[in-house]
Order: C-alpha cells, then structure tokens, then sequence
C-alpha cells in the first residue's frame, strides 16, 4: 500500500511537471500564470460588470493642445475609473481560474461619448492613444491602463499608429478613495 502511495505520489507529481513545461513551452509569453485583464468599451459596460467606480468630470482633466483638440476631448470623448478586476489560471487548460481586484490600482478607460464613433473602424480616422509613453491604441479598441492613487496619467494622441501625427495631450489625475 505504502509503495502504491509513493507511486502515484511521483505520478503525480510527474503530470503537473509535464503540464507546467508544455504550457510554458506552448505559451507565447513563456509563463505558467496567466492573468485577464477585463476589458471595457464603454461605462454601461463598465457597469454591467461590476466595475465602475466613477465618471471623471472634464474640468479634472488637464487638456494640451490647440484648439480643435481641446474641442474633440471635451465633446467626444469620455474618462472614468475602474476595479482593477483580474483572473488568473494556471496553465493552458485555465486551471482553478479564479477573479480577485486588486485595490491598490484602478483602471484608467477612455472611450468616445456616441457609441456611433465607438463602432467606426475606418483606419484612416482612426485616433490613436499612448499611455505614459508606452502602450499605443486606438481610442476603439483601447484596454485603459492600472494606476496607483496619486498617479498622473499622461496620455498622448496621434492621427497615425506610426505617431508622427501629433494632436495633444491630456493629463488626468487619478485620484479615488481607498475602500
């Protein structure tokens, strides 16, 4: 009995030293963990999955550039907060997937007020978005980006992916309460 034990023991424990192999083999990123960032289009979205935290009024909003610019933030396009909600498995199978929000970080989403514009995937009108100088989308299909309390957000648009078509920037605070 005791050596069936030890058998199966090391089976075992030989299955999930395969599994964790392949997966990080398979896997593009090359890690066991996987993490699900939940993504957000729009505010009723937001909601529908429980996380929205709060609109962000455009006069908290720093807006640089010219004139036209400072118009399109103000009329079409519109910022709040989100949980950062996450799930996270194990493996390729997805293993004890499970969600947890992390309340030290909240989400930074940007979209635009007429879902009209929302759903226009012409890519020549396309208006693209660098996070903090790092992450580039567009405004259709963009993620937001986890910030810390006291975070400034400084998000650069372009007219082009290729970002040689500057149009300005905004500047958000993030600033919520701690629950």
């Amino acid at each position: 009995m005791k050596k069936r034990l030890i058998i199966l023991s090391l089976l075992i424990i030989a299955f999930f030293g395969l599994y964790y192999l392949v997966t990080v083999k398979l896997n593009n990123s090359g890690q066991f963990v996987n993490y699900h960032y939940y993504p957000s289009s729009s505010v009723k979205e937001s909601i529908s999955s429980e996380n929205f935290l709060k609109e962000l009024p455009i006069d908290s909003i720093i807006i640089e550039g010219d004139e036209n610019f400072r118009n399109m933030v103000s009329s079409d396009l519109l910022f709040w907060i989100d949980k950062f909600k996450v799930n996270e498995s194990y493996g390729i199978l997805n293993l004890f997937s499970h969600n947890y929000i992390d309340n030290e970080k909240k989400i930074l989403r940007v979209s635009y007020k007429e879902s009209r514009k929302s759903q226009d995937f012409n890519y020549d009108d396309l208006i693209w978005l660098e996070y903090d100088g790092k992450l580039i989308e567009s405004i259709n299909l963009t993620n937001g980006k986890g910030y810390v309390n006291g975070d400034v957000a400084i998000l650069n648009f372009f007219n082009n992916k290729d970002k040689t078509e500057y149009l300005g920037t905004v500047k958000i605070p993030i600033k919520y309460n701690k629950r």
